[in-house]
C-alpha cells in the first residue's frame, strides 16, 4: 500500500486569499486499520473528532448537518472562510509511547515555526492539549498571534462543546 501524502492533500486546501485563522493539531491519526481519518480526507468517518469539533464550533455543524452534506463541501467552506488546518509532526505520532511522542513533536517544531511564518495568519488555535503545553509560550514568544492562553481540550466526544466553546471565544479576539 502506497502512503497517504498527508502534506499534499493539506495543501490543496489552503485558502487562496490567505489564512485568517491557523488552527494547529498534533498529527493526522495513525491508520493502524487501513482506515484514513485525516482532517482533509473527503470521507467523514466517525472518528474524526477534529473535523466534528471545528464544524461544530464554526457553523454550528451538529451530527444530523454533518451527515446531510458531504465532508468535501465543508472542507470547501471552510477553506473559503480563510481557515487552514496544520499539524505539528508532518506523520501520524498518535500510536507512539509517551517519550516517543513527545520527541518527535519537539523534533516537528521548527519546521511548524517555517510554515507559521509562511502562511502568516491573523489568528492562530492549538488544538491539542499537549501541543500546546509544547509549543504554545515558543509562539507567543515569536510574536505569533495565539489567540487563547490556556489549552483547549481535544474534541472527543464528551469534551466536543467544551472544544466548541473555547475555539468561539478564541476567535472572538481575532484582531
Amino acid at each position: 500500500m502506497r502512503p497517504y501524502d498527508y502534506s499534499a492533500v493539506r495543501k490543496g486546501y489552503l485558502p487562496p486569499n490567505g489564512v485568517k485563522v491557523l488552527f494547529i493539531g498534533e498529527s493526522a491519526p495513525n491508520p493502524r486499520s487501513g482506515e484514513i481519518r485525516f482532517f482533509y480526507h473527503p470521507i467523514l468517518r466517525s472518528a474524526d473528532n477534529l473535523f466534528r469539533g471545528l464544524m461544530l464550533a464554526l457553523y454550528d455543524a451538529d451530527k444530523q448537518a454533518l451527515a446531510s452534506t458531504p465532508k468535501a463541501q465543508w472542507l470547501d467552506r471552510f477553506q473559503r472562510d480563510g481557515y487552514y488546518l496544520d499539524d505539528l509532526c508532518g506523520e501520524p505520532v498518535n500510536h507512539l509511547p509517551p517519550p516517543e511522542r513527545s520527541r518527535a513533536r519537539r523534533a516537528a517544531v521548527k519546521n511548524l515555526l517555517r510554515r507559521i511564518h509562511a502562511l502568516s495568519p491573523r489568528g492562530i488555535i492549538i488544538c491539542h492539549q499537549g501541543v500546546y503545553g509544547d509549543i504554545g509560550d515558543l509562539l507567543r514568544a515569536n510574536r505569533l498571534p495565539v489567540l487563547h492562553t490556556e489549552p483547549i481540550p481535544f474534541p472527543l466526544g464528551n469534551h466536543r462543546i467544551r472544544f466548541a466553546d473555547a475555539v468561539r471565544a478564541a476567535l472572538a479576539r481575532l484582531p
